[in-house]
């Protein structure tokens, strides 16, 4: 009779266990001026959907009342489901915008995302909480969730100034902290739909964060992302360093100036067509978007590839036509004034590019002097000649190059 009465006890316990999951919480409180969040999570079986819903809580603090939050599936940015949550325009409330994108773009408002219920909103003392359902949240064909076992998450938070819309695609701006937290899903399952409370526990964690409990080893948010420093790296060595030089040691008039230039611009070109394939390659399954930030760097890209690819043909033709008429040529003055574009749209592009990325600010800054020094360098030949006439390794041509002579008809130095 007792043992009877324990078994059924006991059936009832491990029922409610499952019935009940807990929900499972993560928190980043951090000691910066950084975007304090935390986000609950459970799950629920829609039998009459056959399909798992994710119920969601999110509340986060932002400085000053401006920035975002956000919660993705999966470990890296690429086909996530992103759920990200930001001040409204008067900051009274809290907008929810779900959103996705391939490689490391910048995530945009998604085209065919789930169906979601904001269940609640609100602001008090700068606290912003968010409350929603994703229906069939298991259905997204993309970097989605496993809800029969460890499953894993990124979030974000961007904190900084300027960032509080009630636009939905309002475009978003660089996270500022960023990581990865797993969790069993099998555990989190409850027996009714509803949104798990964010624990008052000091905003603490009650899962794993950002290290992997089975001990395997994921690839990092931006793991899919390292060929994009290499693609800026080359092109701004080949545009701010070795274009420049090519150009101020033709104009300089130095010794074998004339095979030092071709020679030092096929090298940048062949740098610039390197890290032009590169940008191809990573954003090939990325639409053009003349309206957005990459799809004006990418055109002036695509342009300025075209323009290096022409560039050591109208050399060549040039020189073969000097060496009959000895005096200026059409295809001269076209590839002088081409190889100006390119450098002023290489030095345009690559700062564009610099911004893009993300980059802090005093990089910039020193991009842009670096850049200033190489455009005026080229305008004052006089200074370059000088410079590098210094050189202990350089000796004056003798039938060089005259850098006081201004006019534009001025040919290059050749030398058979």
């Amino acid at each position: 009779m007792f043992k009877g009465v324990f078994h059924v006890f006991l059936i009832a316990f491990l029922f409610a266990l499952r019935c009940c999951g807990e929900a499972a919480q993560y928190c980043n409180p951090t000691d910066r001026e950084d975007t304090d969040v935390c986000i609950a999570l459970s799950s629920f079986y829609n039998e009459t959907a056959s399909s798992n819903d994710l119920n969601v809580h999110m509340s986060a603090r932002f400085k000053n009342n401006e920035g975002w939050a956000a919660l993705g599936t999966g470990v890296i940015m690429h086909d996530s489901l992103m759920f990200v949550m930001y001040p409204t325009k008067d900051k009274k409330d809290v907008i929810l915008s779900v959103r996705t994108t391939t490689e490391h773009y910048a995530p945009k408002k998604a085209d065919k995302p789930p169906e979601y219920t904001v269940i609640q909103s609100s602001e008090e003392s700068g606290l912003y909480d968010l409350q929603f359902v994703c229906h069939a949240c298991d259905q997204w064909r993309g970097n989605g969730i496993d809800f029969t076992r460890r499953s894993r998450f990124i979030y974000a938070a961007y904190a900084g100034s300027g960032f509080s819309s009630s636009d939905e695609a309002f475009p978003m701006k660089k996270h500022s902290n960023y990581g990865v937290f797993y969790v069993n899903m099998a555990s989190i399952r409850a027996e009714k739909s509803t949104i798990p409370e964010i624990a008052d526990n000091g905003r603490v964690s009650t899962i794993p964060l950002s290290s992997d409990p089975e001990g395997e080893e994921e690839p990092s948010p931006a793991a899919s992302s390292w060929l994009f420093p290499i693609h800026g790296f080359v092109l701004s060595l080949a545009f701010l360093v070795l274009m420049p030089l090519g150009a101020a040691l033709l104009r300089a008039g130095v010794e074998g100036a004339f095979v030092l230039h071709w020679k030092i611009q096929l090298a940048a070109a062949a740098l610039a067509i390197i890290g032009v394939a590169l940008g191809i390659f990573k954003s090939w399954s990325h639409p053009l978007n003349i309206g957005s930030s990459f799809g004006v760097h990418k055109l002036l890209g695509g342009l300025l590839f075209l323009s290096v690819l022409a560039q050591p043909a109208l050399g060549y033709v040039h020189h073969r036509i000097y060496l009959s008429v000895k005096g200026p040529t059409t295809p001269g003055r076209i590839h002088r004034w081409a190889g100006r574009g390119i450098l002023i749209g290489g030095w345009i592009n690559v700062n564009f590019g610099l911004y893009i990325a993300g980059s802090s600010l005093w990089i910039r800054i020193l991009a842009l002097v670096f850049t200033a020094v190489a455009v005026l360098a080229p305008i004052y030949p006089v200074i370059a000649s000088r410079f590098v006439e210094a050189l202990p390794f350089f000796q004056r041509s003798t039938a060089g190059y005259n850098p006081l002579d201004r006019s534009d008809d001025v040919d290059l130095q050749h030398h058979q």
